[in-house]
This record gives C-alpha cells, structure tokens and sequence, in this order.
C-alpha cells in the first residue's frame, strides 16, 4: 500500500481576494494620500472606516469624472495654427531704430565742480 506524502507544516496558498486585501492594507498603511490609511486603521470602529472610503473614493469618481469633461473640452475645441512665412533678402529689412539711454546720473558740470574742489 502506498502512502501519500503530505507536509502538515505547509502553508496553504492564499486565495486571490486575500493577497489583493493585503496588498491594499499594506499601500494604505504606507501612503501619503490622504484618508486612504484611515480605511484599514486598526484602532476606529467600522463606521469610520467606511466614511473614509466614501470620502477617498468620492474624491477619486470626481477627479476621474472632471478629467473625462475636460478631456471631453479639449477634444472639442481644437487648436489652428496659421504660419505666414515671408522671404525676402536681408538689405530689404529696413534696420531697426537703436537709442542709447544715458543711465549715467552724474552731471558733468558738477563732477567737474567737485573734481576741482579736491
């Protein structure tokens, strides 16, 4: 008679939902997203947890609903562009004005009255 061979000590693998559970737990725990480690915070009450999953969630629909309008806005109002080129040789250009501004604050006349007083 043969003997099955089984390890008593073996884990049991784990179902889909728990290792999507614990992977959330273990985001929710570490993320900086506000509200979204309140849902899995072991010390408040269920009641509290399923207001910050509302609230995160709430917020989540709404930042995905107002991306969808704008996307939405832009997709109708498309951008034109009209590009006028223009060529022409360069001694047709009239040349630019050029002003020299004096920043100089100093008057002359009165530089010379103090060099004078030295």
């Amino acid at each position: 008679m043969k003997q099955k061979y089984t390890n008593k000590h073996a884990k049991k693998p784990k179902s889909f939902l728990t290792i999507v559970y614990e992977t959330y737990k273990d985001f929710a725990e570490n993320t900086s997203i506000h509200g979204l480690k309140y849902t899995v915070k072991p010390d408040i009450g269920t009641p509290e947890r399923i207001f910050w999953a509302l609230i995160f969630f709430g917020g989540l629909i709404s930042a995905i609903y107002m991306t969808f309008l704008f996307w939405e806005r832009y997709v109708s109002n498309p951008t034109r562009a009209t590009i006028k080129t223009y060529y022409a040789p360069t001694s047709s250009i009239p040349f630019p004005a050029v002003s020299i501004c004096n920043v100089n604050t100093i008057l002359e006349t009165k530089l010379q009255v103090f060099i004078d007083s030295l």
